[in-house]
């Protein structure tokens, strides 16, 4: 049995959509497999609510303020906010995945990513220098 983390940062991962009061995130999960000791990760789509998503934003701008003004310049921070209440949910979804290094940008693959529920996230992003 994996165990699966979700790490979402608002300033680098895509929001796909907003259905409702939904707003919908391409990121990658962090899996890791007990049995055979080994970490990986693969692309997942994430479903919150509005309210949860500008809450990350806001949290997200007063640590990245926090850093620069403490550093009195600007800062390569980075920080992303850990899901602490989430469910999977058995929809299928279908996404075009671009590679990156593709320079004429039409290398694509139709991949069908794992959707989760996030109800909470931690309340302060994990900053790190990049």
């Amino acid at each position: 049995m994996e165990d699966v983390t979700i790490l979402v940062d608002p300033s680098t991962d895509k929001v796909l959509g907003v259905f409702g009061n939904t707003v919908h995130i391409k990121t990658n999960i962090h899996l890791y497999n007990p049995e055979k000791d080994e970490f990986d990760y693969e692309v997942a789509v994430v479903k919150t609510t509005k309210k949860e998503y500008l809450k990350m934003w806001k949290l997200w701008l007063e640590g990245k303020q926090n850093c620069c003004e403490t550093a009195n310049e600007y800062c390569g921070v980075m920080g992303e906010f850990q899901a602490l209440e989430f469910q999977e949910l058995p929809k299928t979804v279908y996404l075009n995945n671009y590679d990156e290094d593709d320079e004429e940008g039409e290398e694509e693959e139709v991949i069908r990513p794992r959707v989760f529920k996030v109800t909470k996230f931690d309340d302060y992003p994990n900053f790190e220098h990049g």
